[in-house]
């Protein structure tokens, strides 16, 4: 039930050809003499002799060739199972499994049966992998109005940014792979061997990782994913000859190895990581040297920060001379700048009243105590709602929503509110319900953001969305008549 089936093309009615060895997966077994599925047998030693001589047939079943009157005998049709009755049998097995009584077992068979399911997992990671690289490779998810299949993965499967991305992307890059993507199918090595290897193969590095992808193979099948990626690292210093005058900035671009991630963590704070380059981090290191300021003399010594302490707050005074400055860029004509979205009940502190938890538009919810030391910084922005969902009426003079309407409506939807879509709301545009030819006004209820690819979905691919204004719920209409519901804020963030 575990071991992979090779691709076949979808017939509606599909039968094993000759040379099809269906005892090769577990509970698929030819039936007896009698016909009694009950009465099934093991193929005798004669037959597995001659069968593992033989190379299994192609299968087509669109052939007209017909077999002999003896390999029709001996190869009586065996029903392929649809990928909908093989997902089933993996559901009623680990139903069974489940309902094992697990005291009387051995401690023995306890422990085979881990490392089996060990195994077992390594085979579904493996298929489930295949079947991303499918509908990655169809556009599947657009069928139920999705525009990427990360995004898609990541809404539906409740996975984090980084799970749901290393899954498309071992997909796509596996096909490079065979001999890895083999093992992963095999449950021979985990999918943790195989992200430490599509990580690193990005395009510069591919054709080198696939040059020792023998080598790597036969390390993940005896070592660590850890020991794996330490031999990854090693091809990818090979490669990037960092240090040295082979890859020069002005011949091959920006260094595919920069990054910054920035992370709201649990405690109110905020995770900065990041891998600069040359030029970037010179001039950060500039601007922090600029910027940093010592303690006064008369500071006691339990109050004197810290070296990090003083270069986030060298930090934090850089980047308000930025947003202060007269030519900072704009994001939809609106300067950046701190804004939060409170209750008025919370505001007067009266907390069990409000009908909407407050939030800052990148960190997301914060707790009372918080918005209520947040709104009275100057420097901050609070906009204060009677509800979730106050209406803001501006009339029909204005087609586009004004400038200083913008972070307010991304502050009430947080995201595009298209399926499955997490990508931000400075990416998109704001789309009218109701089109404002067709009298239509520009009104925070009338109004949704949406990035560029669900915008075309309603202008140009025949999809309709609503919106509900008491409970701010999407509703998108697919052309076939698919619905889609999308909520402004995830359940777990309210």
């Amino acid at each position: 039930m575990f071991a992979p089936h090779s691709a076949r093309p979808r017939r509606p009615q599909r039968t094993a050809p000759a040379g099809w060895r269906p005892w090769a997966v577990p509970g698929v077994l030819p039936e007896g003499p009698s016909g009694d599925p009950a009465d099934r047998h093991e193929p005798d030693e004669a037959t597995s002799a001659r069968l593992a001589r033989e190379p299994a047939a192609s299968y087509d079943a669109a052939s007209t060739d017909e077999p002999s009157g003896a390999d029709t005998a001996e190869t009586e049709a065996t029903p392929v199972p649809t990928l909908d009755e093989a997902v089933a049998d993996i559901e009623a097995a680990l139903g069974r499994l489940a309902a094992v009584d697990l005291d009387p077992e051995a401690d023995q068979a306890t422990t085979d049966a881990v490392l089996a399911l060990e195994r077992a997992r390594n085979v579904l990671d493996g298929q489930q992998v295949r079947l991303v690289g499918e509908v990655d490779r169809r556009d599947a998810v657009a069928h139920e109005g999705a525009v990427t299949t990360a995004s898609w993965l990541r809404r539906r499967a409740r996975l984090d940014h980084g799970a749901a991305t290393q899954r498309v992307q071992a997909a796509r890059r596996l096909e490079r792979l065979p001999r890895l993507a083999r093992h992963l199918q095999q449950g021979e090595i985990s999918l943790a061997h195989v992200t430490q290897v599509t990580r690193a193969a990005v395009p510069r590095r591919m054709s080198a990782i696939a040059q020792v992808e023998d080598a790597l193979c036969d390390l993940a099948l005896t070592a660590r994913p850890y020991d794996v990626g330490r031999a990854v690292a090693r091809v990818r210093d090979l490669v990037d000859a960092d240090g040295t005058a082979a890859k020069p900035l002005e011949r091959n671009g920006p260094d595919e190895r920069r990054g910054l991630t920035l992370v709201p963590t649990i405690d109110g704070l905020w995770d900065l990581r990041a891998t600069l380059d040359l030029v970037t981090g010179e001039l950060l290191a500039a601007v922090l040297d600029a910027c940093e300021t010592p303690d006064p003399p008369e500071t006691p010594t339990e109050e004197c920060r810290s070296p990090a302490q003083r270069r986030h707050d060298a930090l934090h005074a850089a980047l308000e001379h930025a947003a202060s400055a007269p030519h900072i860029p704009c994001r939809h004509g609106a300067r950046p700048h701190v804004l939060a979205i409170v209750d008025v009940a919370t505001l007067a502190g009266v907390d069990r009243q409000a009908q909407r938890s407050p939030r800052l538009r990148f960190a997301g919810p914060i707790s009372p105590d918080q918005a209520r030391r947040v709104a009275a910084d100057a420097r901050v922005t609070a906009v204060q709602t009677l509800g979730p969902w106050r209406p803001i009426e501006v009339s029909r003079t204005h087609r586009t929503l004004p400038d200083w309407l913008r972070p307010l409506l991304q502050m009430l939807h947080t995201r595009c509110r298209g399926p499955d879509c997490d990508r931000p709301v400075s990416w998109g545009e704001v789309h009218h319900l109701t089109p404002w030819v067709t009298s239509g006004v520009t009104d925070l209820l009338d109004s949704i953001p949406v990035c560029h690819a669900h915008h075309d979905l309603v202008e140009h691919r025949k999809w309709s969305v609503s919106l509900d204004p008491d409970t701010g719920r999407c509703t998108w209409t697919g052309p076939l008549g698919q619905v889609r519901h999308t909520d402004p804020v995830d359940p777990w963030e309210q």
